[in-house]
């Protein structure tokens, strides 16, 4: 038992000293932690800009009235809002500068009509009637806060029960209080980031455990090198597992490295190092077989990458045809990228549902496919092709 543990440990080093000749692989795994490293401050960029453009919105007006007293007694339940008066009137073609973390404005104002100056000329009374001028302003491309303003405004006109008549319009705000211009896919959600979070986990794991196993284990293949060492007191065996201990612990570092970039929090879940660990089974798994069935260190990084180009194309038709969802059910890197996706976001009502049925079949499937793994690899897979 003591021999057969150093045999092991002996092959074990021997696949970290073929790391450490290999610096390129050590500098691929360095640039998917330092883009996850930049993901996380990118995340936390938009976070602070989001909240910037969720900033209180502004009720203006020149002279205070019975509707703004309205306003002011009916206040939106949700929806912070200011209000300002200020010391002149509305100009025509007048820009008025607000604060920068001002997200939406409604300028409320009074301005007489010419049928009201006629009856202003004719019968000398106040009683003219008025057209209420309201316009809204808006920063950044974000509507819901604008929206929600403008349906409280008319919503209380309608309830004030004016007779006035009423002149509306919709502007964005000048650049200055604009907020920063976001892309279409926002860091600064929790959905985006966890998205964003868990396919860099995957790329890590694919790379460390899936195309470096394929690298080195297939030009120590082409060259006999294997087959040399399944002559000797170590079995073919004793050589896959050593190498299967080599990628699973540099998997569970490199993966460790991101989550404490991305979420701390989740080092302390044991749900998530069963993740890292069933989905490095898998892809491991993958790498032994596509290995073990090509003939040279070429064709079993070209299989690699062909693979690799299959897991997205059928994700991608999954969203359309039923019958590539079916099949990406049977795919255990469905389910890894979706638990991660799953842990990463903050939890939802169905979370304990799809968190099970996730990780039942990874703790499945990576297993049946370890099984196979092991049984082609000891037929052919240690022998020179």
């Amino acid at each position: 038992m003591m021999k057969r543990l150093n045999r092991l440990w002996v092959l074990y080093s021997k696949e970290w000293l073929r790391l450490r000749r290999n610096p390129a692989a050590l500098m691929a795994v360095g640039l998917l932690i330092l883009m996850a490293l930049l993901v996380s401050i990118e995340s936390k960029a938009s976070a602070q800009a989001k909240r910037a453009s969720q900033g209180p919105c502004l009720v203006v007006y020149p002279a205070e009235d019975d509707f703004i007293r309205h306003l002011k007694a009916n206040q939106h339940p949700r929806l912070p809002v200011r209000f300002q008066a200020l010391p002149r009137a509305f100009e025509p073609g007048v820009r008025m500068d607000y604060p920068a973390r001002v997200s939406c404005v409604a300028e409320i104002g009074m301005r007489k009509t010419e049928s009201a100056a006629k009856t202003d000329s004719a019968a000398n009374t106040d009683s003219a009637r008025a057209e209420r001028r309201v316009l809204f302003r808006y920063a950044g491309t974000d509507l819901k806060q604008i929206n929600g303003l403008s349906r409280w405004v008319l919503a209380g006109l309608a309830a004030y029960h004016s007779g006035d008549n009423i002149q509306q319009g919709l502007r964005p705000l000048p650049a200055k209080a604009a907020a920063t211009a976001s892309s279409t896919f926002d860091l600064g959600s929790s959905k985006s980031k966890a998205v964003v979070g868990a396919m860099l986990m995957f790329s890590t794991q694919f790379f460390v455990c899936c195309a470096l196993f394929i690298s080195l284990t297939a030009h120590e293949r082409e060259r006999g090198i294997t087959q040399a060492l399944a002559m000797t007191t170590a079995g073919p065996g004793e050589q896959w597992l050593a190498k299967f201990l080599f990628h699973l612990t540099l998997s569970l570092l490199a993966s460790a490295a991101i989550l404490q970039i991305l979420m701390p929090v989740m080092l302390q879940a044991a749900l998530s190092w069963l993740l890292i660990v069933c989905s490095s089974i898998g892809l491991i798994s993958i790498a032994t077989l596509l290995t073990s069935l090509s003939r040279s260190q070429t064709s079993a990084s070209l299989m690699g990458f062909c693979y690799l180009m299959l897991v997205g194309v059928v994700f991608a038709l999954a969203q359309n045809f039923p019958a590539f969802d079916v099949l990406r059910g049977f795919m255990f890197e469905f389910h890894s990228i979706s638990l991660q996706t799953l842990l990463l976001d903050r939890p939802d009502k169905d979370f304990v549902v799809k968190g099970l049925i996730h990780t039942a079949n990874l703790m499945i499937m990576p297993v049946l496919l370890m099984g196979l793994a092991i049984w082609v690899w000891k037929r052919r897979g240690w022998r020179q092709p």
